[in-house]
């Protein structure tokens, strides 16, 4: 989808003159090419605090140390606005929209689902999957990776673990990334809608007939003595079904986008496949996705800034594994990279995100299926992968090739 452009916000009178900086990280330079290089140059080219009219007028981070701030301090930086530009919820999205403590039984609640054994079972599944989908596009020699393989993948997996019909994925992928990726409010709001209107149909047939599965755990579930309501449990469901799509899609796009640009990390893996769980942690480290924001709840100093309460302050996580105070050389990937190798792209504190551990056993998988099955490859002449910048950075229409003898 191609972002517009949005107008720029009057600056507060408390944000000074030399902390404005035009940057909508929705059309960063250089961002159709590296996305991540291209949050590194504003970076680079700003002050480490400093305030843009775009997108509603909003504070930018580039810091680790800042950022893991944001992440773990709830009390100055809130949860209660996570997007940019503001979209309005009927009501919070629990839990990721709550603070402790009142995030913290729901988060106990949604943690059940990503017990080890349960994760065995979705690996399992994932690794099935990946093998099918690879063995169905090896013999035509070339395929467009993210409508044919990394957009199913997680959803269906998605779906199988919330016992839905696996054939939705095709409906849900057509609109399920436009909260995080579009700036025109009309199509967030549609993708919302659209959102919670499948999430509803669900939780009122499980309600009615409840069933072994999770939205079924959900709908009878209480969270400190009380039991969910219908709203609260179609609120959870649509969070996981938001949370755990568009990310994993989106990051084994870029893993496969590196790869195919770069033969010899290619080949590392092809010919040492016990480098791949390093590996993945490597590629994520290096493709960080999120870009949330967080509400500051009183006026304070920060960084030698003043904050007022109310501003929103925005926190590109992929700067935090491309600080090369953290990561030595950042901008290179190092399979080799002394674990553990520090990145906030699931985030830090009480809000990390709870199905991190299936995200990555979802990659290793995909890459031991792929790489086992289709070693060399490489981005196909004549087409060009395009990047966007977002609440969540995306790659689309990466046409891969190969040969099939």
């Amino acid at each position: 989808m191609t972002p517009t452009t949005s107008a720029p916000a009057q600056k507060p009178s408390h944000v000074p003159d030399g902390l404005v900086a035009d940057v909508d990280f929705f059309n960063l330079p250089g961002a159709e090419d590296d996305v991540q290089a291209a949050w590194l140059r504003v970076k680079q080219e700003n002050a480490p605090i400093f305030w843009t009219p775009r997108n509603g007028g909003h504070w930018i981070v580039t810091r680790s140390e800042d950022l893991k701030a944001l992440q773990m301090d709830h009390e100055r930086f809130s949860h209660r606005e996570i997007i940019l530009p503001k979209i309005k919820f009927p009501e919070p999205l629990v839990p990721i929209m709550l603070d402790p403590p009142e995030h913290t039984g729901y988060r106990r609640l949604i943690m059940k689902l990503f017990a080890p054994a349960r994760l065995d079972l979705l690996e399992a599944r994932a690794q099935e999957l990946s093998n099918s989908l690879v063995e169905g596009v090896f013999p035509k020699g070339e395929c467009e990776f993210v409508s044919e393989l990394s957009e199913a993948l997680p959803i269906v997996v998605f779906l199988e673990m919330m016992g839905l019909p696996t054939e939705d994925w095709r409906y849900l992928k057509t609109f399920v990334g436009a909260v995080a990726h579009s700036q025109d409010e009309s199509e967030r709001q549609a993708s919302d809608a659209k959102m919670t209107a499948y999430v509803e149909q669900w939780v009122d047939k499980r309600l009615a007939a409840p069933g072994d599965d999770p939205i079924s755990y959900i709908g009878q579930a209480e969270v400190d003595g009380q039991k969910l309501s219908r709203r609260q449990t179609i609120n959870v469901v649509r969070l996981l079904l938001g949370g755990g799509l568009d990310t994993v899609a989106n990051m084994m796009a870029f893993q496969i986008q590196f790869l195919a640009r770069h033969p010899e990390h290619r080949r590392q893996l092809a010919e040492d496949p016990g480098l791949i769980p390093n590996a993945v942690e490597e590629l994520i480290r290096r493709h960080g996705l999120s870009a949330t924001c967080r509400e500051v709840t009183h006026d304070m100093t920060f960084g030698e800034v003043f904050l007022a309460k109310g501003d929103l302050i925005q926190q590109p996580n992929c700067l935090f594994g491309l600080d090369d105070a953290l990561n030595p050389n950042p901008l290179e990937v190092d399979f080799h990279r002394p674990r553990p190798i520090a990145h906030a792209a699931f985030g830090n504190g009480p809000h990390v995100c709870p199905g991190s551990m299936l995200a990555r056993r979802e990659l290793k998988v995909f890459l031991q299926a792929w790489l086992a099955k289709i070693p060399e490859f490489s981005i196909k002449p004549g087409t060009r992968p395009i990047q966007h910048g977002g609440m969540i950075n995306s790659i689309t229409d990466l046409h891969l090739t190969w040969e099939t003898a």
